[in-house]
């Protein structure tokens, strides 16, 4: 079986080669690219730094020297990688946004400097600033989509599609629902790190003026008998899942 490997380049040849250990083979064809946007003069005063994904701990890390601040990030990974750039004080959310807000709030800094993409999944600057916490939103990149030509010339030999980003699902469920037939994307399974990625798949595979629906955390086979959210969201839990698909 063939597991087509969507995520960005700098991450999915880490991930083909977990995949392939698993007995499956892959197909590294990204449908996002990061672009770093030029660096901001960094106000003083914040006494903590919350980051929404690796991309932004390691342009952070790469253009400004704060290190010793609380270190507040969304997931496992983004929280490993904050470790490797030599924050101090690092605490993850295990979650999503809505979870890393709900982390910031408990600990209650003074003024957080957000670090996120140009256009964020989720306002968390926006959800802060209302609930008292002074935050600095510093747009570090944007992700730009990349037409995965590769992959859907090969489309007839893939089997499974992991999805690790709402927009890179977004992305690719319009581009199945417009580039193939409905046979097609039919046979295929797709694992998502989170229900809102799975939703987004949903909402790309379907009419813009029909796209609706609430996905559920386990299989969604109201939706789609082929979709799987993954337990918790990280690339660990999806590989768990994968794990249990027959070969």
């Amino acid at each position: 079986m063939k597991v087509w490997v969507t995520r960005t380049a700098n991450r999915a040849h880490k991930t083909a080669a977990a995949v392939e250990a698993l007995g499956f083979e892959t197909l590294i064809d990204p449908v996002l690219k990061v672009e770093r946007l030029p660096a901001q003069s960094l106000k003083g005063g914040f006494g903590a730094i919350a980051f929404t994904s690796r991309s932004a701990v390691e342009i952070f890390a790469k253009t400004y020297p704060l290190r010793t601040v609380s270190t507040f990030c969304v997931g496992d990974a983004t929280a490993e990688a904050a470790h490797e750039h030599g924050f101090a004080r690092v605490l993850s959310a295990a979650g999503d946004g809505r979870a890393l807000f709900d982390l910031i709030r408990q600990h209650r800094p003074q003024a957080v400097i957000v670090c996120a993409p140009e256009t964020p999944a989720a306002p968390l600057a926006e959800w802060l600033t209302a609930d008292g916490i002074r935050a600095h939103e510093l747009a570090l990149y944007r992700t730009v989509t990349i037409c995965p030509d590769t992959a859907l010339n090969a489309i007839e030999d893939i089997d499974i599609i992991l999805l690790h980003s709402p927009r890179a699902a977004r992305f690719i469920g319009e581009m199945l629902r417009t580039k193939m037939s409905p046979e097609t994307v039919k046979r295929l399974s797709f694992i998502a790190i989170s229900k809102a990625c799975a939703e987004a798949l949903i909402a790309g595979l379907n009419e813009p003026e029909t796209a609706s629906g609430e996905a559920e955390r386990e299989n969604v086979s109201e939706i789609s008998p082929k979709v799987l959210i993954s337990q918790f969201p990280d690339e660990a839990s999806m590989l768990m899942l994968l794990s249990n698909i027959p070969r």
